[in-house]
């Protein structure tokens, strides 16, 4: 438990770039996140094929930073590189604030959902996934896009706020799920399928439907 909850800190890490993209604007958000993500996955291909690629001492701190990789997982670092790129794919293609919103998502829904689950989570959805964690990231989630959306969009009344906050929040709960269910988890430990990039894009898409039904965009 103690390595997930250091993995999650890490994951939190990301918040960090996500509030830095107000500032840098969509595009520049974008070329960060995937030069990011390409260093990842250049760097996971390259481990997972070698030992000490870099020296005894780049494999010792590697081999501590698997550690904060889930059993099973078969290819080290794949996570990041999901995250980040979700994050660039997110900040390119959809507005602003519902990049920013998407993005609080995953990096604060996630990890709590993760670290309430480790806790307390005593009623098992899918695999690893419980109730528990689920409404700790439907609830943490809520929070943080209703808050972000309320301060960024001052003209639109609070209550379609948080309607729209609500339909992305529930929406990637659920999605935060799929990759726990049957068949799809070979597909997550296999690096395919990773709710790092389900829940950017699918909570970005949902919010910005929104958007267009309310009239805003």
């Amino acid at each position: 438990m103690g390595y997930e909850i250091s993995r999650q800190f890490v994951h939190l890490g990301g918040l960090v770039f996500v509030l830095l993209a107000q500032f840098t604007g969509r595009f520049i958000a974008s070329i960060i996140f995937f030069i990011i993500a390409l260093a990842f996955f250049i760097y996971s291909e390259s481990v997972r094929k070698e030992k000490g690629i870099f020296g005894s001492l780049e494999y010792n701190i590697r081999s501590a930073f698997f550690k904060l990789e889930r059993d099973g997982i078969k290819r080290p670092f794949m996570g990041a590189f999901w995250f980040y790129f979700a994050l660039g794919l997110t900040f390119l293609i959809f507005p602003l604030e519902i990049a920013m919103a998407s993005g609080l998502i995953l990096s604060i829904g996630d990890s709590l959902s993760t670290m309430v689950g480790l806790r307390y989570g005593e009623h098992k959805i899918f695999g690893r996934k419980s109730l528990e964690g689920s409404l700790a990231f439907f609830l943490s989630s809520f929070l943080i896009t209703a808050a972000l959306l309320g301060y960024l969009l001052v003209e639109v009344a609070p209550v379609l706020v948080s309607f729209i906050a609500f339909l992305g929040s529930i929406s990637a709960t659920f999605v935060e799920l799929i990759p726990e269910a049957g068949k799809i988890r070979n597909w997550k430990n296999k690096g395919i399928v990773d709710d790092n990039w389900l829940i950017p894009l699918f909570s970005g898409l949902i919010i910005y439907v929104a958007y267009i039904l309310t009239g805003i965009v």
